[in-house]
């Protein structure tokens, strides 16, 4: 090890808490991407159509729906390109077009989040 940090695109993961580097995914073959066994993705097939449900994933586990939900966070935070939509549940990237509309959703739903809050915290101090 030369001391470099190495980058996202060069390591296939990114940090928790920074921005996503989308251009290293330009020459990830996501529908041949195998997951490590023993993982959730493992569990996975690729593409929204292939997709398992929360429920599902909790029952063939036997862990709590909640537990998935964590699992799923890690893994992701891992770097693994795990999707999902509350209407079909979970599946892996089939496409760099697919992870990057998952990540389109995710800004936008953090982004709501966000003014939400915001919201809060100005009403908590009386303004509104």
């Amino acid at each position: 090890m030369n001391g470099k940090r190495r980058t996202a695109a060069e390591t296939g993961t990114f940090d928790s808490g920074k921005q996503m580097n989308i251009e290293g995914f330009s020459n990830l073959p996501l529908s041949d991407y195998t997951p490590n066994k023993g993982t959730i993705a493992s569990m996975l097939s690729h593409g929204r159509n292939n997709a398992t449900t929360c429920r599902e994933l909790s029952r063939l586990l036997d862990i709590s729906p909640r537990e998935v939900r964590r699992t799923i966070q890690r893994e992701r935070r891992n770097g693994t390109p795990i999707l999902s939509d509350s209407e079909c549940g979970y599946w892996l990237a089939d496409s760099r077009e697919e992870l990057l509309r998952c990540v389109a959703a995710l800004q936008l739903r953090a982004g709501e989040i966000h003014e939400t809050a915001r919201a809060l915290e100005r009403a908590a101090n009386g303004k509104t």
